[in-house]
């Protein structure tokens, strides 16, 4: 996770927190009746009568009541403003971390070396035909270097080139190594004989 929207917590954590305070707001108010009818409100009253020598002392239930309804309500807006705050502190360390680990270790790429080509693919009528890659000749273990000129140092400059070339002739430059442990270069025209006259999305590597 490296970003949390802070309205979607400030709506999530004031509802779930207005939960918990309606919940405890109930269970307040049922356990003040369990023991009032109890006897244990007149208990506790006469202990604290005789321990101060008070004259006479007893609980005011509605106001203590009301006094516990709004604290209930300032303890939700406030936790729900702090819960709102860890988020907004979380995406800002978080995005100094990634930038620090991308200034420390760098972007990861994927180098443009053919792990596996695709034997047939199917077009847009549903007919399946070989794949782009097996008519060019692409085979295991190529190293892409260029297309259309351009260097390629990773596979998403691959799938960009492919792309924005649009239904413009494509030419790469690879390198092959033979059985034998030859290195050697060569020039390999995606549109070879056959092809069909369309925009080309997927070479099927």
């Amino acid at each position: 996770v490296r970003h949390i929207e802070p309205w979607s917590v400030l709506k999530i954590s004031l509802i779930f927190y207005f939960c918990i305070w309606i919940i405890l707001l109930i269970a307040g108010s049922i356990l003040w009746r369990v023991a009032d009818s109890s006897g244990m409100i007149d208990n506790i009253e006469k202990f604290i009568k005789e321990i101060f020598a008070l004259k006479s002392f007893s609980f005011d239930a509605k106001r203590i009541f009301r006094i516990y309804a709004v604290g209930g309500l300032v303890s939700v807006v406030s936790a729900t403003g702090f819960t709102v705050l860890l988020s907004v502190l979380f995406n800002l360390i978080s995005s100094y971390l990634i930038l620090i680990c991308l200034a420390w270790y760098g972007k990861p790429t994927i180098e443009p070396i053919v792990g596996g080509v695709e034997a047939e693919v199917t077009d847009e009528r549903g007919h399946v035909q070989p794949s782009p890659a097996v008519r060019l000749g692409l085979r295991q273990g190529d190293r892409i270097l260029a297309l259309n000129g351009d260097k390629i140092r990773e596979f998403d400059n691959l799938f960009m080139g492919i792309v924005s070339s649009g239904v413009q002739p494509i030419v790469l430059e690879i390198e092959r190594r033979d059985a034998q442990g030859v290195v050697q270069q060569l020039r390999l025209p995606l549109k070879a004989p056959g092809f069909p006259q369309r925009r080309i999305t997927k070479v099927a590597v």
